[in-house]
């Protein structure tokens, strides 16, 4: 019964499409696409130079002049391809 209706719906509500053109585009090749869809996170660096994200955490490098970020707002971003930045 429910496979009769829907060919009767889609008889009466199909229609071709006026052009036969996909709507898809090639990405440009400098578009960075695992940048773009990446989830970002706010967090403050702990004092061990350590940012916290769920159970894992990242280790930031020493700055070259000595000081630390310590207390720093940084963006976390989680790329579909698996790697995390700073």
């Amino acid at each position: 019964m429910l496979a009769k209706f829907i060919e009767h719906y889609n008889v009466g509500f199909t229609q071709a499409p006026r052009e036969a053109v996909g709507d898809f585009r090639l990405v440009p090749k400098k578009l960075n696409l695992d940048r773009i869809l990446s989830l970002r996170y706010e967090r403050v660096v702990m004092n061990n130079h350590m940012v916290p994200l769920g159970a894992k955490s990242i280790q930031l490098p020493p700055l070259p002049d000595g000081r630390g970020y310590a207390g720093a707002r940084v963006e976390l971003c989680h790329q579909p391809n698996g790697q995390l930045q700073v």
